[in-house]
């Protein structure tokens, strides 16, 4: 964090934009709820669960694959609701697509039982009731949006 004018934020512009505070605040809510993002140690990509999944893994159009090439322009993060005990929280993915075009990303495989629900995105804000997927193997991500799904 820097105290100066790269960090500090003009609040000016509350009035003309409540929309934004809302969400912001909606997220802040939504991640405190979660602990899968605030977890206690660092993620590493390791696998330390029964589930066989790591803390923290990065994927692409394909699940497992990340996008190496230096244009690519979506990224998506899986966060494992399973700490290092066994307890924890939902899966969580986090698609990320700054691209100008509409993409298709590939959803990793929750344990039986689950299913991926999609949450949030920057186009809607917080949802007020889950909705889950239709297909849960792939999810549309429209173009310059970030999305929130969860495994549950």
């Amino acid at each position: 964090c820097q105290d100066n004018p790269v960090g500090w934020l003009d609040w000016s512009g509350l009035e003309k934009h409540p929309e934004l505070h809302d969400f912001v605040k909606e997220l802040i809510a939504f991640r405190k709820k979660h602990p899968v993002f605030w977890p206690e140690k660092e993620m590493t990509g390791m696998t330390y669960s029964k589930k066989g999944v790591p803390d923290v893994s990065y994927h692409g159009e394909n699940a497992w694959r990340v996008p190496l090439e230096v244009s690519s322009r979506q990224l998506g993060v899986y966060y494992s609701g399973t700490d290092r005990t066994g307890e924890g929280d939902e899966d969580c993915f986090v698609a990320y697509n700054m691209h100008w075009l509409e993409h298709t990303f590939a959803l990793p495989a929750l344990p039986r039982g689950k299913k991926w629900y999609r949450i949030a995105s920057t186009r809607e804000g917080i949802l007020d009731k889950a909705e889950p997927l239709d297909d849960q193997k792939f999810a549309e991500v429209k173009e310059r949006t970030i999305m929130i799904f969860s495994g549950r």
